[in-house]
């Protein structure tokens, strides 16, 4: 139950991915971060959610995650790993890219290929075609893609999503009133 990605009526963004670095193992994660979103949704100010998220994580349960908290005015990632390893950072504005470990990772060929490649002039057509990318699609019977999203907030939030693999199939508009 829950929401990894999540866009309130006053532009408030939230999105979480997992982290590879987590400190628990899977039967230990207790909590939802799902619902730890929906929460976070809840408020207006990216640097009270920001707030919110590193208490909430700080308290233990959760699998090592990564919260972008983002509004038209600030933009600020929580890194969780485990919760005695809990960062803020502020997100200056740019192109910028985040996996499941640290946001602009110089060391994943994924986050160089985005910085490379996204073109902030063509946005929704640029990063619809980096995430088709195959260094981007995770493919396997266990694991995989399984959907893709592009929000943009502004005075309008448009929101493009795919359900499944980026590959085989197209995204789809959403607009969302402000």
């Amino acid at each position: 139950m829950g929401t990894w990605l999540g866009v309130n009526e006053s532009g408030l963004v939230v999105a979480v991915t997992n982290r590879r670095d987590g400190e628990l193992r899977w039967e230990d994660q207790t909590r939802s971060r799902g619902l730890l979103v929906i929460a976070l949704l809840g408020l207006d100010d990216p640097e009270q959610a920001a707030r919110l998220a590193e208490h909430a994580l700080s308290q233990g349960g959760f699998g090592g995650s990564n919260f972008l908290i983002a509004s038209p005015e600030s933009a600020l990632v929580v890194e969780a790993p485990g919760a005695r390893r809990i960062t803020i950072r502020a997100i200056e504005p740019g192109v910028h890219a985040i996996t499941n470990l640290d946001l602009d990772d110089e060391n994943d060929a994924r986050i160089s290929l985005v910085r490379e490649n996204l073109d902030p002039a063509h946005f929704v057509t640029s990063a619809q075609s980096l995430c088709r990318h195959e260094k981007i699609i995770i493919a396997g019977a266990e694991r995989g893609t399984v959907s893709s999203s592009l929000a943009l907030v502004g005075s309008e939030i448009l929101l493009y999503h795919v359900l499944g693999n980026p590959n085989q199939d197209v995204y789809r508009l959403y607009r969302l009133g402000r």
